[in-house]
């Protein structure tokens, strides 16, 4: 029997977290998150408008709605069949939208090719033995001189409050417990942003960090080579 590995453990939780999602996160509606995101919006904007996206780890589709009001065609994917399905009912009338069951790990499984990426809260989630193969994969269904956006959380109150320990690979690997009681392993690396420099510089040009200390977020925008 295969031996099950932290990414697969990160998919079971949001499977098994997608009912509570929206409720956990606080989301009250897309009007709610204009208002509240709009520092981040007015940056990516000038990057997705009239572009054809791939959203990564699109999760209950909260950003989705963001994209695709701007940008010509957004394909959304997710390897949580339950996110997707919640994703779905909200976008259910968007006509420049599909949505895709790939883990973002096959993503080069893809046949199109892309303009844009955006991944929102994704990044920090990814093992750092995968960094490096996930933008090689990744970099494979861009268009040449595309650009790539990873929007993540720097570290909150509620974080340093977590139950944490240090896995074999330097992952930051919390305890996350549901609604139900269930209790799973999630990475959540923290990068410095001297640390996101070193990894992107590798894979792209016009590499731009940005924190939006006001929603304690940063955000990496790069063109691929």
């Amino acid at each position: 029997m295969k031996k099950k590995t932290i990414t697969d453990e990160m998919k079971s939780y949001y499977d098994q977290r997608a009912p509570w999602h929206d409720e956990l996160m606080n989301y009250q509606g897309i009007d709610q998150m204009e208002k509240l995101f709009q520092p981040i919006i007015e940056k990516i904007e000038p990057i997705i408008v009239n572009q054809t996206v791939l959203e990564i780890a699109c999760g209950t589709g909260n950003w989705t709605q963001v994209l695709t009001k701007r940008a010509k065609y957004v394909t959304a994917i997710d390897s949580s069949k339950q996110s997707l399905d919640i994703a779905k009912q909200k976008l259910q009338e968007t006509k420049n939208l599909s949505f895709k069951l790939i883990d973002a790990y096959s993503i080069d499984t893809l046949t199109s090719r892309y303009d844009t990426v955006f991944a929102a809260d994704f990044f920090s989630h990814i093992p750092k033995t995968k960094i490096d193969s996930f933008l090689l994969s990744l970099h494979k269904v861009m268009q040449p001189k595309s650009q790539i956006i990873f929007l993540d959380m720097s570290v909150k109150r509620e974080f340093q409050q977590e139950t944490v320990y240090i896995d074999s690979d330097e992952n930051r690997v919390s305890k996350r417990e549901l609604p139900d009681g269930t209790s799973y392993d999630v990475v959540k690396n923290f990068h410095s942003e001297y640390e996101l420099l070193s990894i992107f510089s590798k894979f792209g040009n016009n590499i731009s960090y940005t924190e939006i200390k006001s929603l304690k977020r940063w955000m990496i925008t790069y063109q691929t080579k």
